[in-house]
């Protein structure tokens, strides 16, 4: 029987011949699981008589598949049988089912990879810009910085999408941009949700059928907290589902057609009122990052890879402008769903390792600490003892920009939300 979506145990599947474990395959896999925190079926270790065993099995317990493509996994027929397997689950489950491909030579893409994104590996090094394309391809989602957020609560199930769909593309037509959870995510975390429904101007409920006029609880759940959490609110029940009037949020019933117009007819004056009722998020809005003139160079470059896996904007400390700039920042931060923070010092030479930190971050860093938010503190250098207030907050060293691209991906995957396009 097929595993569930979110419930299989690797997020990459990782196809290459043997001869490249070596050259390429081991440290791909190595970074992936030591600095990106990443979930990786690698048979590194596995006999060929397991591998032939388990192929189908573990391919079909992951949410994506990398193919280190060469000259060698060309001729590999273990590599042709992957191909196989992989094409069959991306013609099941489309785009949520994720491929890319890796190549190290001059050797031609199998006909999978057609139209998927194709990272050059030559001599078998993985560049920094390469790995952020990597992580954003597996792992982002839409454009979050355009519209209005608002929560768009939905079921999942193969049945719900009709009755979704007409939803989305009324809701985008009227200048807003849906947010929902992963539906990747390995369990439902209350506070996961509930952090997301915060940081939305609004919320929007399908409210699926489950048999017997009942809808889905978790659905029901979300609409309740965003509810008490003083957001606009708006549920469209499907015709199977009885509306209870016992629902402390507005519910309506889908029209007769499920068709877009229909939809827009039926509810534009709703529609209308949901938009003039949004409100701006009092929280989580966007990332903060802040870094020192000697990281900001580093960071730069990681700026859209954070807007796509978390889909939320970035605010960059150092581009803030207003009348009092301290101010701004600190008012940025405060407004932040996280902040990542750089405390690398690049302005004075020779400093005691205890001291050895950039002043201004760690300014950024405290003031984030003391207005509660989630901070992520990276710094480039040998592991040594960060400044006392932040000795709790495990600062993440890095010896190479290819290690801080690895832990902006473990930062960024716990506070991931699918922008719907």
């Amino acid at each position: 029987m097929p595993i569930p979506f979110n419930q299989r145990s690797y997020q990459i599947f990782l196809s290459h011949s043997s001869k490249d474990k070596a050259v390429f395959a081991d440290q791909l896999w190595m970074w992936l699981r030591d600095f990106a925190k990443v979930r990786v079926y690698y048979d590194r270790d596995a006999e060929a008589s397991a591998i032939a065993s388990q192929l189908a099995g573990a391919i079909g317990n992951s949410q994506s598949a990398i193919f280190v493509v060469s000259r060698n996994s060309s001729a590999s027929g273990w590599v042709m049988d992957e191909y196989n397997t992989i094409h069959e689950e991306a013609r099941q489950h489309g785009d949520k089912f994720r491929i890319l491909g890796v190549r190290l030579d001059d050797a031609e893409p199998p006909a999978l990879l057609k139209g998927a994104k194709l990272l050059e590996a030559r001599d078998g090094v993985l560049t920094p810009d390469n790995a952020m394309l990597m992580l954003e391809t597996l792992f982002g989602g839409g454009d979050p910085t355009s519209g209005k957020p608002v929560y768009f609560s939905r079921g999942w199930h193969d049945d719900d999408l009709g009755l979704a769909e007409t939803v989305r593309t009324a809701l985008i037509d009227c200048g807003f941009r849906l947010v929902c959870d992963w539906p990747t995510q390995e369990s439902y975390d209350q506070q996961r949700i509930d952090r997301l429904i915060a940081g939305c101007g609004a919320f929007v409920a399908v409210l699926p059928a489950r048999g017997e006029n009942k809808t889905s609880k978790y659905v029901l759940r979300e609409a309740v907290a965003a509810q008490h959490m003083g957001l606009p609110c708006l549920a469209i029940a499907d015709k199977r589902v009885s509306i209870d009037p016992s629902w402390p949020f507005p519910s309506l019933s889908a029209p007769d057609s499920a068709a877009r117009g229909a939809l827009q007819d039926a509810y534009s004056e709703k529609l209308e009122d949901l938009s003039l009722a949004w409100r701006t998020p009092p929280a989580g809005q966007h990332v903060f990052v802040g870094s020192s003139d000697s990281s900001h160079r580093v960071l730069a470059p990681a700026h859209r890879m954070i807007s796509r896996l978390t889909g939320l904007p970035v605010v960059v400390g150092r581009l803030v402008e207003g009348v009092d700039v301290p101010v701004e920042i600190a008012q940025k931060i405060r407004d932040a769903e996280f902040c990542i923070i750089d405390i690398t010092n690049g302005n004075y030479k020779d400093i005691p390792d205890k001291i050895n930190f950039a002043l201004n971050s760690c300014i950024e860093a405290g003031i984030a600490m003391g207005a509660g938010r989630q901070v992520y503190l990276t710094c480039a250098g040998p592991d040594r003892s960060p400044p006392f207030m932040f000795r709790s907050a495990q600062v993440r060293y890095y010896q190479s920009e290819l290690e801080l691209v690895g832990h902006i991906n473990w930062f960024c995957s716990r506070h991931r939300r699918l922008v719907l396009r």
